[in-house]
């Protein structure tokens, strides 16, 4: 990969020792979905959030679960076609969310003057600058919030408005810092 040492070194902290999802992250899309969900925690926290920013991260998985072809389609049958399709559009949206809750717990060491126990260690003057402020309860609530939309991906929730109300819900809490 041409990716810097320290970003793979991120990338497979990130995928907590998954080396398929550590290719992943380090791919174009990966490295989007990244791109994408730390804009949306950095907004959230921002309190900037009408522009609801995880559209983009709900198009890129609807992009991703549409990575079939048309024989499996034909071998298959549109009904497991369209069942693959969704679990590969959750996957990409849970970790999406593993992200959105590593983000906040990285602003948690750096706000507790232990950055270096974060996994995006190459985003570590963000952070810090994100960190800025923020009380480390608050930031650990934004982290919860997103392994709660995890856990609740599990029973089949519609996932926009999932992302929806985690985004308000986080954006609402850091506001408390």
């Amino acid at each position: 990969s041409d990716l810097p040492p320290e970003t793979l070194a991120a990338l497979a902290a990130l995928a907590d020792g998954d080396l398929g999802r550590a290719r992943f992250l380090a791919s174009e899309r990966g490295l989007r979905l990244r791109e994408l969900t730390e804009r949306c925690c950095r907004d959230a926290r921002a309190g900037q959030i009408e522009a609801r920013p995880w559209t983009e991260l709900l198009k890129l998985a609807a992009e991703l679960g549409k990575g079939r072809d048309a024989d499996r389609l034909r071998r298959e049958g549109v009904d497991a076609a369209k069942r693959a399709d969704r679990r590969a559009r959750t996957a990409t949206i849970d970790l999406a969310l593993a992200l959105c809750a590593a983000w906040f717990t990285d602003l948690i060491a750096h706000a507790e003057g232990a950055g270096e126990l974060a996994r995006n260690i190459d985003r570590g003057a963000e952070l810090g600058a994100d960190a800025a402020g923020i009380e480390v309860a608050v930031a650990r609530r934004a982290a919860e919030r997103a392994m709660e939309t995890r856990r609740r991906l599990t029973v089949n929730v519609n996932e926009e408005l999932a992302l929806d109300a985690l985004f308000h819900r986080v954006s609402a809490t850091l506001g408390e810092s």
